[in-house]
């Protein structure tokens, strides 16, 4: 009988075929081609899900500054700063929005201006100074823009140092027009209610705002580069987005593009504000009010408004990064680390209850007096950048820092937008949550010399908590089994998931 089956087998792959008859009493056989064909398909898609699967947690290589700041010939960003705001204003530019442009950033300043920070790109203008209003600076930076970036980038944005911009969204906008043609692009003014009429402008003429960025094509910045001196020495107001746009509009013919999204796209720091009330508040009163028809009358519910307001103190104010500066000058006895020491407990995922701490202590031993410590589990991804801001707000006997992470869901409750993403920096509301309530993060110094530590907490986009499954032995305290069972049901799903399974039932 067995070699009756397989001469079966070895007549079915040799001849495939079969007659009408034949299919009456045998089973259709599939031919060699098919097979391999179904298999290469099996095999493909196995391999296309181990290779997702291993992308989602591939290591991230730090990149250098001269690697996030290469030049892919989109745009050229010249923010116009000052002497006094050079170390300030203007780095904290650099170190934040500026590191994540589709393209160039440089800081144009007076000719003499010196910083402290040897890495800050700084273009030293000849013959300019922190005069203000800033026309000639203004006025020479896009000159220079011209002379020695012209072809080398499609778009070019004019900017303040209180300016900040979403890369992303800036790039998505700028690749859907064509930079051969003149553009002009901001948020187009006519000057406010004082000024209105009062700026030479035409009844087709406008302005773009320098406050909120301009942004020029490089068709626009060809046409007008050759006119700008003129345009310098006849200017007819002290308002210098008013005068570039003016030349623009006679040498270019074009007017400021009356765009929305640059209100998106560009956010500028309006600290001249002012705050017309405090205090509100309202007085109720009753006035007979006669009708045209006596003698019948009626009383009325109405409210008499107040407006109140009072000076308490002078405000004050402190930029973070100055901040860290005067912790830091106060600590000026001891270096601080530049290494991260990372501890984190690996045995007995069961026992983590009971043993993560001990196991934090006997890291904690092995790191040097003037070690800098993270505290931190294994079941964490990180980011370069989040490294770098551990550095940062992690302050040698002044202050702590706790992260605020990010921690998934189980993937069975995410959306389908959610599983085809390759990485797990994504963060929407049904694929995981801010942990506000966990301090189980930590970053300080092994060696604390004060008794008054500043507690820093802050969201951090760098640190994912992947979702695993959690147990909760029958043998932990009362109080600690609560808090498992607690956290296991937060990491289940997101209140949209369990909504969206309740209207299966209803």
């Amino acid at each position: 009988m067995a070699d009756t089956a397989h001469l079966a087998t070895e007549y079915f792959i040799v001849h495939p075929f079969f007659s009408i008859d034949n299919r009456r009493n045998v089973k259709m056989p599939v031919s060699r081609p098919v097979l391999l064909c179904i298999l290469g398909m099996f095999v493909g898609i196995f391999i296309t899900w181990c290779i997702s699967s291993l992308a989602r947690y591939q290591p991230v290589r730090c990149a250098t500054q001269q690697e996030t700041q290469s030049s892919n010939g989109l745009v050229l960003i010249g923010i116009m700063t000052a002497a006094k705001y050079v170390d300030t204003r203007a780095y904290n530019v650099w170190k934040t929005w500026a590191q994540h442009v589709p393209g160039k950033v440089l800081f144009f300043v007076a000719e003499d201006t010196e910083t402290i920070h040897p890495d800050l790109p700084l273009v030293r203008l000849k013959g300019v100074d922190d005069t203000y209003p800033p026309q000639k600076k203004s006025f020479a930076m896009v000159k220079w823009m011209a002379e020695n970036y012209l072809d080398d980038f499609d778009w070019f944005l004019r900017a303040d140092d209180d300016l900040y911009v979403r890369g992303d969204e800036l790039e998505a906008l700028l690749r859907s027009l064509d930079s051969s043609r003149a553009h002009v692009i901001g948020q187009a003014g006519l000057g406010n209610s004082a000024e209105y009429g009062l700026l030479a402008l035409g009844s087709t003429d406008n302005y773009c705002m320098g406050g909120p960025g301009v942004v020029m094509s490089k068709e626009t910045l060809r046409l007008v580069s050759p006119h700008l001196q003129s345009c310098l020495k006849h200017l007819l107001t002290t308002h210098e987005d008013v005068e570039l746009g003016r030349c623009i509009r006679k040498h270019v013919g074009v007017a400021c593009t009356w765009n929305y999204e640059m209100q998106k796209l560009f956010h500028n720091n309006q600290s001249t504000m002012k705050f017309q009330s405090l205090q509100y508040g309202y007085m109720r009163v009753e006035p007979q009010f006669k009708k045209f028809r006596p003698p019948h009358r009626t009383t009325l519910s109405v409210r008499r408004h107040a407006y109140v307001q009072q000076t308490f103190a002078p405000l004050q104010a402190l930029s973070e990064m100055k901040l860290r500066t005067n912790f830091r000058l106060n600590n000026s006895t001891m270096v601080e680390n530049s290494h991260i020491h990372m501890i984190l407990p690996l045995r007995g995922r069961s026992e983590i209850f009971s043993s993560r701490g001990v196991a934090l202590m006997k890291g904690a031993e092995k790191v040097p007096p003037e070690g800098l410590m993270f505290f931190t589990d294994v079941d964490m991804l990180f980011t370069c950048d989040a490294l770098h801001r551990i550095r940062l707000n992690t302050i040698l006997n002044a202050q702590v820092y706790f992260p605020i992470v990010f921690s998934e869901f189980s993937p069975e409750s995410w959306s389908e937008n959610d599983r085809l993403l390759a990485d797990a920096f994504h963060y929407g509301r049904r694929r995981g949550y801010f942990r506000h309530f966990g301090y189980g993060l930590a970053a300080l110094y092994k060696v604390v010399k004060s008794n008054n530590l500043r507690i820093m907490r802050s969201p951090e986009p760098g640190l994912v908590h992947i979702y695993h499954p959690i147990h909760c032995p029958e043998g932990m305290p009362q109080a600690q089994r609560n808090m498992c069972h607690g956290s296991k049901a937060a990491s289940l799903a997101s209140i949209d998931a369990l909504v969206d399974q309740i209207s299966h039932y209803t």
